[in-house]
């Protein structure tokens, strides 16, 4: 918006240079004014000058109202708009973000000012590579990169951004912190105990860690697929042998059984009924999680750990898609979960 004033008399007008400055660059104005002996400029930052044609430098990009005002006279004043661009891109982490914890989503965005929405290409990097995307698109041309960490400590992002033609280099250092979770405990066929933890929103598990608490031995030593009690009656494999004669190890979870063959995974319901197949493969160890708030099955075969979701359709019916491999231990003979949230 300009509202200058111009007729042949009088003049209150005033260029600047150059045409599109830069945050930390000095821009200088021309006062073309036809008269006047007094000056008055405001900048639109807070900042004034009473040169005739001052320079003045910008600290943030942005859009600015400059005015000029001539002889202290309201009736004498010139405003322009001045759009300062940002002279080197720099990124932030979202402010809802902090403080960073493991296998939580944070998101870093690129700080630019880009008021044509001219194209720009971000290529984000951490180090040590702990960072794994939760979009595959978040590496690109919309200036944000969506992210989880799957270690503590300190962590180094780095982003390179090509804009206008130009590539420039940010790297900023922050700190991520380890979080409590609950744990699959396993053990192999050699009585090695490890554990992984996992955790609820959003599903993911971190590397195995073997452990040594002896919480957690305890948990592994005591738990088997062969007696449990649920709903204040214990069940043994001896009395579901009955309805399911094939059966070698169960759990019971929310009405439904879960039981391991020497060809497969099954489920069924209480009766024996609506049976179907989860896994083909031979099944050395099944367990149930009902109380940490993830409701999974996790088996374990030749080729490693799997998990799915507690089944609560009433024909037993699942989805294939949502089984999913939790690790590859190979031997895996014995599985719990430590439902106590603990740090690495």
């Amino acid at each position: 918006m300009i509202t200058c004033i111009s007729c042949k008399k009088e003049t209150i007008d005033f260029t600047y240079s150059p045409a599109q400055p830069k945050a930390g660059e000095k821009v200088t104005f021309v006062n073309s004014s036809s008269m006047g002996e007094e000056w008055l400029w405001r900048f639109g930052d807070r900042k004034v000058s009473t040169s005739k044609s001052p320079t003045h430098t910008y600290d943030a990009p942005g859009t600015y109202q400059v005015l000029l005002m001539v002889d202290n006279k309201e009736s004498r004043t010139c405003t322009h708009m001045i759009t300062i661009v940002d002279s080197i891109p720099t990124f932030v982490l979202d402010h809802d973000s902090l403080p960073i914890h493991v296998f939580e989503d944070v998101v870093f965005s690129a700080q630019l000012f880009n008021p044509n929405m001219d194209s720009l290409v971000c290529v984000w990097t951490a180090e040590p590579s702990i960072a794994e995307l939760v979009k595959e698109n978040s590496q690109g041309n919309n200036g944000k990169w969506n992210v989880y960490f799957t270690q503590p400590g300190q962590v180094n992002i780095t982003m390179n951004i090509t804009f206008n033609g130009i590539t420039t280099t940010e790297q900023r250092t922050y700190t991520v912190e380890d979080k409590p979770a609950t744990a699959v405990l396993m053990m192999n066929e050699a009585g090695t105990m490890s554990r992984q933890r996992v955790f609820v929103n959003p599903a993911r598990a971190e590397e195995i860690l073997p452990f040594t608490y002896a919480e957690g031995q305890n948990i592994l030593a005591t738990t088997q697929d062969t007696l449990q009690t649920a709903n204040g009656y214990t069940f043994r494999l001896s009395e579901l042998k009955t309805i399911l004669p094939e059966m070698t190890g169960f759990r019971i979870a929310n009405g439904k059984i879960y039981y391991r063959t020497t060809d497969g995974l099954y489920i069924s319901d209480m009766m024996g009924n609506n049976v179907n197949i989860i896994d083909p493969r031979p099944i050395s160890a099944i367990f149930t999680d009902t109380y940490t708030g993830i409701n999974r099955l996790y088996w374990a075969t030749a080729t490693g750990v799997y998990y799915m979701p507690l089944v609560d359709h009433p024909q037993n019916q699942f989805d294939n898609t949502k089984i999913k491999l939790l690790n590859e231990q190979s031997d895996i003979i014995r599985l719990a979960v430590d439902t106590t949230k603990r740090l690495r």
